[in-house]
């Protein structure tokens, strides 16, 4: 890339991030994870994903409960600024393979999972006040689905996985404090990530159903209430993560076996591969800082344990580096930024 065309770029995220900024607009990332052997309850073969999200323009993220020895409730408050990690107030619930979005510059939600017996319960955090309240009950109790966010009411939880996997979406509105269904996707899919772009556009990226791994993509129209097909990933993938970056961003990260990472432009409708993580990850969550950082966080790092690592991605250079470990260990967690 020219200098010229660097300085055109940076000149454009600045716009699109004053814009976004002015519109109040979210982009979350969904289900963040990829799960190698994370143990199934019910079967202990298959491996499940954990949920994650981050907000256009924020500066803290948030790594939440997942698995580590056993079902963990702890969360990880991270400092984009400093790039550091702090021990931040825990869930009532210890759940892993649950979903989270963010809403506004000041909440986040934790959604379903698992605790012993599949959840439809939720909890809401506020980060002024530093503290957990539980929420209003999903309509399903489940995992493996995946969530995200659009504007600063509404959240969404997308698939997952009862005894068969699920092709339901559940709507979430703030100001009303009700869960509703939603238009059904177009394929069932479990393990599937997700992101949102502007105030209206969700995206149900890979997954799998019956042992078949999809390169799919769903995407999601507020105003029309319809989901459509989506551009097809390069690599099926599932146990992955996703975050986006400004107003037509989006990424998808890792996931069983893969390092590689796949950069989406709305504008175009294209895919294309990106830099790769430096190692093999699954079981992780991502989030979004400001509108050219994403962060990784735990997950299974070329080995079956929990991890503490986090690499953060630069788009500007396009760059993946090193970043300060989590207190605590975790795969099959979540994610979310504000």
């Amino acid at each position: 890339m020219s200098d010229k065309e660097k300085k055109d770029d940076i000149n454009r995220r600045d716009f699109i991030k004053k814009g976004l900024q002015i519109a109040g607009a979210l982009s979350i990332t969904g289900l963040s994870a990829g799960l190698t052997g994370c143990p199934d309850p019910v079967s202990n073969t298959q491996k499940i994903p954990a949920a994650g999200g981050g907000s256009t323009g924020a500066t803290r993220g948030f790594a939440v409960a997942g698995f580590s020895g056993g079902n963990i409730a702890s969360m990880d408050n991270y400092d984009g600024s400093a790039g550091s990690w702090t021990t931040g107030t825990g869930i009532a619930v210890a759940r892993m393979f649950h979903s989270s979005f963010s809403l506004g510059t000041d909440l986040g939600f934790v959604c379903g999972g698992i605790s012993g017996t599949l959840l439809n319960t939720t909890e809401k955090y506020s980060d002024s006040a530093g503290s957990w309240s539980m929420g209003i009950n999903s309509g399903t109790a489940k995992r493996q689905q995946s969530s995200f966010s659009l504007g600063t009411d509404s959240g969404f939880i997308v698939g997952g996985y009862i005894t068969g996997t699920l092709a339901n979406t559940e709507k979430y509105s703030d100001s009303a404090g009700t869960w509703s269904v939603g238009p059904n996707l177009g394929t069932a899919r479990k393990n599937p990530t997700s992101f949102s772009l502007g105030t209206d556009t969700g995206f149900a990226v890979g997954g799998s159903s019956g042992g078949t791994l999809f390169k799919s993509t769903e995407k999601y129209s507020d105003s029309g209430g319809t989901w459509s097909v989506g551009t097809n990933l390069g690599t099926a993938r599932e146990f992955h993560s996703s975050f986006s970056l400004g107003a037509d961003l989006g990424f998808a990260i890792g996931g069983t076996n893969l390092s590689s990472v796949e950069k989406y432009n709305d504008i175009t409708s294209t895919w294309t591969v990106v830099t790769s993580l430096p190692d093999i990850r699954s079981s992780h969550s991502s989030f979004s800082i400001g509108n050219e950082t994403g962060v990784v966080t735990g997950g299974q790092v070329n080995t079956p344990n929990a991890s503490n690592n986090t690499e953060v991605y630069n788009d500007v250079t396009g760059t993946w580096t090193v970043g300060t470990t989590l207190t605590q260990s975790r795969f099959c967690h979540s994610g979310f930024s504000l």
